[in-house]
């Protein structure tokens, strides 16, 4: 066409017309026809942040090959958000050899450079972190250090997968993804806690589940991770409990008929010690039963069903995330049953959650409570507050799945 011709004094009103719906795609046409020419007015116009005009740009790029990647490498670094934004959105829609490219060009000496790609791969996000990771995992490759603070950069979306790189892979890519982990900080002992939640990681003999524990010890504490390895083993062996005779006919109206007779105790004592001792032989079948009446509207029922927990003890670890809602229920006994529950259950463990209660209530009555029940549980050595609401977590995913 005329405008192929015309060439490269054609371009900047061809980029333009990418914005425009009737001219999009021959607009695309022409400005591939025109090729390497058009290649330094179509990066730049990356600071235009209109998808319709990225997804041109992407287009044309993708038609051009490796020299349209180069062009996307050479206007970095900059100090232009807009363009590395512009840059990361098309890179994206490239995908693979855009990235593969990218990777490679943070072995350059130029600190300025790796500043610029580390700032585009943070916004390109998970789509990169495979490339990365190979690099982190080849013991021959010269920028391991350049990479890992790319993935610290980069933050959240890396977290997965160097959690297997931790688990899975020799000793020295195992040790640059667990200092990469340790870097992240918050984000990344969220998710490893989450990863514990698997019994074969707990067993004393597996070597992924150790390299896990110590790397989360690096941002948590060594005491944080105790509590949780604790917690979560003890939760397994529960379950081992309850899938023995689980889910059977006999063991759902066994549970029942105990229910029914604590609603109808009135808080007798003799009887609701009888009712903890033929519940503790029921499993989780049980503890999800009582945690249930814990909800309850009569606040009777609420009391005695926390007794009952408490008096089960450490097998009703599964109800903890569920009593430590309780102590901001309006009645004050079911508060005292909860908190006597807590304690008889696993000190250690609601100590550390409750800490979470106590920054996060929303009245000063709520966090009285909380500090009440820090009080009258045993102490243990101070871990960080953020790890509570994981340890919470993992606590509830795990009781829901059984």
């Amino acid at each position: 066409t005329a405008l192929v011709r015309i060439g490269q004094p054609a371009v900047p009103e061809l980029v333009a017309a990418l914005k425009q719906d009737k001219l999009h795609d021959k607009a695309v046409a022409v400005l591939t026809q025109i090729g390497e020419p058009a290649l330094a007015d179509l990066v730049a116009a990356l600071t235009d942040n209109d998808q319709r005009l990225q997804k041109g740009v992407a287009a044309v790029l993708g038609q051009l090959g490796q020299p349209a990647i180069a062009a996307l490498i050479s206007a970095l670094p900059t100090d232009d958000d807009s363009l590395k934004t512009g840059i990361a959105a098309v890179v994206k829609q490239l995908d693979q050899p855009a990235i593969t490219a990218l990777v490679s060009a943070l072995q350059r000496d130029d600190n300025n450079l790796r500043d610029s790609l580390g700032d585009v791969f943070a916004q390109v996000g998970q789509p990169a972190v495979p490339e990365l990771i190979k690099v982190l995992r080849n013991d021959e490759a010269d920028f391991h250090e350049t990479v890992a603070e790319v993935l610290k950069k980069m933050g959240q979306p890396t977290v997965s997968d160097l959690i297997t790189v931790v688990m899975n892979d020799e000793d020295a890519a195992s040790e640059r993804a667990t200092k990469v982990l340790a870097a992240i900080g918050q984000p990344a002992a969220a998710e490893m806690i989450t990863s514990l939640s698997n019994e074969s990681l707990l067993a004393p003999d597996s070597k992924a589940g150790k390299k896990l524990q110590e790397t989360l010890a690096q941002v948590v504490g060594e005491d944080a991770v105790s509590v949780l390895v604790t917690s979560l083993r003890t939760f397994f062996t529960q379950k081992e409990r309850a899938d023995t005779a689980a889910d059977t006919p006999a063991v759902e109206q066994a549970v029942q008929a105990q229910l029914e007779i604590l609603k109808a105790a009135q808080q007798d004592r003799p009887t609701l010690d009888g009712i903890a001792q033929e519940l503790s032989k029921l499993g989780l079948p049980a503890i999800k039963g009582l945690t249930d009446l814990l909800k309850d509207d009569d606040p009777v029922v609420q009391t005695s069903a926390a007794y009952v927990l408490g008096e089960i003890g450490q097998g009703a670890i599964a109800s903890i995330p569920e009593l430590i809602k309780q102590l901001r229920n309006g009645d004050a006994e079911v508060r005292a049953a909860s908190n006597h529950a807590l304690n008889n259950i696993e000190p250690v463990v609601t100590r550390v959650l409750l800490m979470d209660e106590l920054q996060s209530g929303e009245r000063p009555e709520e966090r009285a409570e909380a500090a009440q029940a820090i009080g009258e549980i045993t102490p243990t050595a101070a871990v960080p507050n953020f790890v509570s609401t994981a340890m919470t977590s993992a606590l509830e995913a795990a009781s829901q799945r059984y």
